[in-house]
């Protein structure tokens, strides 16, 4: 396991330092294709949208959100003004439909048509609790239809983040949440990738000559011991093996290093 780890913590910082210079450059990373062509995508990671952003108190909407469809979400959040206010008060708070909506537009403007869409994971907004789990689910079909909204047809490539579980921050997301979340993406998200996503928690994708691998970093994040990283790094190891002439890239939330919040090592 250690050797596996090693190589994969190698490969990672590489793959890691390439793309946030593509990022950094233009918000989004570029790939040639066999032709010669450049197509384009879209990243983006920590959406963290709170669907009670301003309203917490409020038990009774809570309860509205639990039972209400798409369209009354979106009806909701357009005639809330704690919603959709975009000001200083929103810095190092999570994202209001305001924001949430804002960005969706400047990435259509940005990138009208990209290759494809990765978002590398934390959907739910911070404190949320295992008794949010309804509004868990809500809120991540909320995101995904927004983003279908905006760019149909274009392939999605979902990673999950510590906040994204029906349990606690940084537990392992169970069966039911596995299921919900690949369904939540479909069908934007390959049918092969969320038949594997659904089965185990990380999947393959592609994009022409590129292979995407987009692991679970809730099973080697700092203080886990789930028996299940074994089988994962062994799983990533392979699919590295049998690349061929592709190019790589290894999409994960938590990246390997220094954890800045407690200095220690991932």
């Amino acid at each position: 396991m250690r050797d596996i780890k090693n190589h994969f913590i190698g490969l990672t910082l590489s793959l890691l330092l390439f793309l946030t210079f593509f990022s950094s450059v233009n918000s989004y990373s570029q790939t040639k294709n066999i032709e010669g062509n450049i197509k384009k995508c879209l990243i983006v990671s920590d959406i963290h949208f709170d669907p009670l952003y301003g309203s917490h108190n409020d038990t009774a909407l809570k309860r509205k959100l639990e039972r209400a469809s798409f369209d009354e979400w979106k009806k909701s959040f357009e005639s809330s003004n704690p919603q959709t206010s975009i000001n200083s008060n929103l810095l190092y708070n999570d994202a209001n439909y305001g924001i949430l909506r804002s960005g969706l537009e400047n990435m259509k403007a940005k990138l009208p048509h990209p290759a494809f869409i990765i978002i590398a994971g934390d959907f739910i907004w911070h404190r949320a609790t295992p008794a949010d789990s309804v509004l868990k689910k809500k809120t991540i079909r909320f995101i995904a239809q927004l983003f279908k909204e905006h760019f149909p047809g274009v392939t999605i490539i979902p990673a999950m983040g510590n906040n994204d579980t029906y349990g606690a921050d940084y537990a392992l997301q169970d069966t039911k949440f596995l299921n919900d979340f690949a369904d939540a993406w479909a069908p934007n998200l390959p049918k092969a990738s969320g038949d594997e996503l659904k089965a185990q928690g990380y999947y393959i994708s592609a994009s022409g000559k590129l292979k995407l691998i987009i692991i679970n970093s809730a099973l080697l994040s700092y203080g886990s011991n789930y028996p299940q990283a074994d089988t994962m790094l062994k799983w990533l190891q392979t699919n590295l093996s049998a690349a061929g002439a592709k190019n790589v890239w290894i999409i994960m939330h938590i990246p390997p290093g220094l954890n800045v919040y407690s200095a220690h090592s991932f």
